[in-house]
């Protein structure tokens, strides 16, 4: 079979498949490439990354409402709300964190799809993101909700439905409060993925205002009343601890996406966009990142609020591609795979304050690296 009769035949599946197949890839290779470390898993170590969120997440799922979890877990309370309703046990609610980056991955295949209009297009955007930190994390730290509240960021910014945006605002910050740290710039890309007649932005706005206006109101009156000491001693604690792992920054951030930091710059400089645009952009995502760096020394994992610049990086190389003459567009495709197998070629590392653990990488090859 030909490249071109293959592609012709993907280009005839329906978006669903498509979508599922991209996804379930993704998650194949990013598995492969950056193997979990199932010792870990099965050691149930709480000082361990790979399974201390785990050890608090099932706690919260018996108990959503108590106390004695980490601080920083503590406010997101519908992952462990549904398990439950849902009548998972033991570690059962593990599976669900797998299945909120399963979701994740084939929802972005799907929507690259439609954005992009090209398969190939949406193929490497969907497998570019498995090789970003944040996917990896999510993939190989046990107890993470990290895949649900990234697709709540990606429905918000990708998304067409003004009633879609209430509902995905509304169940995001209940996830994650990183979705609240990434919104606006969601709100930014959206604009740019669909501009639409005038009053749009401001639509959009009040339904992203409407949907989170519960959890702030809740949030803000239960410190009011109740005060919320613990939270405002982690916060304080980490803007304190933070002059300790600020060199490591600029390494987190660029484990977070490595080559794919081409997308993202595409996303927020495109050609064609005014110098305001392109500076509200660039601000958007840079305050993201300078907040969530501060409250979450997670490093690399945190670049993950950035994934709506992505989309839209991943969009203008379609754009650019499509304009192209033939020639130029095989061009701009390898140029695009090559960046994702180059990611896949370099070592990766979790930055998660001051400490620095490399992934072994498929059959061991980084284990010098890692040391373990």
């Amino acid at each position: 079979m030909t490249p071109g009769t293959l592609g012709s035949r993907i280009d005839s599946w329906p978006r669903i498949l498509f979508a599922v197949v991209a996804g379930s890839l993704a998650i194949l290779v990013s598995a492969w490439f950056y193997p979990p470390r199932l010792e870990a898993w099965s050691s149930r170590d709480t000082r361990l990354q790979e399974w201390s969120r785990a050890d608090g997440f099932l706690k919260q799922c018996q108990q959503p409402f108590r106390q004695d979890v980490e601080p920083a877990v503590r406010w997101r309370l519908l992952p462990p709300l549904v398990c439950r309703a849902l009548g998972l046990k033991g570690n059962e609610p593990l599976a669900f964190c797998w299945i909120g980056l399963a979701v994740f991955a084939v929802v972005l295949a799907a929507r690259l799809d439609l954005l992009t209009g090209s398969r190939p297009w949406a193929s490497i955007g969907t497998v570019g993101f498995a090789t970003s930190g944040p996917f990896i994390t999510a993939l190989g730290w046990l107890g993470l909700n990290d895949g649900w509240y990234l697709l709540a960021l990606l429905e918000s910014a990708a998304g067409r439905s003004l009633w879609a945006l209430a509902a995905w605002t509304f169940v995001g910050p209940w996830i994650d409060e990183r979705f609240l740290i990434a919104l606006p710039l969601a709100l930014y890309v959206r604009m740019r993925l669909r501009p639409q007649g005038p009053g749009s932005c401001g639509r959009a706005c009040l339904a992203a205002c409407a949907g989170i206006a519960p959890y702030i109101v809740i949030r803000a009156g239960f410190s009011l009343v109740r005060g919320d000491a613990v939270s405002a001693a982690y916060t304080a604690s980490m803007i304190d601890v933070f002059r300790i792992y600020a060199p490591y920054v600029p390494l987190g951030w660029a484990m977070g996406y490595r080559i794919g930091w081409i997308a993202l710059a595409a996303g927020l400089l495109a050609k064609g966009i005014s110098w305001r645009s392109r500076i509200t952009g660039v601000a958007l995502s840079a305050a993201a990142l300078v907040i969530i760096s501060v409250v979450a020394w997670d490093l690399d994992r945190s670049t993950g609020i950035l994934v709506p610049a992505y989309v839209a990086g991943i969009v203008v190389a379609a754009q650019a591609s499509a304009r192209a003459s033939d020639a130029g567009r095989s061009r701009l495709l390898m140029l695009g795979l090559a960046c994702v197998l180059l990611n896949l070629a370099l070592p990766y590392a979790h930055i998660v304050g001051f400490t620095v653990s490399w992934n072994r990488g498929p059959f061991g090859i980084w284990k010098s690296l890692s040391g373990r």
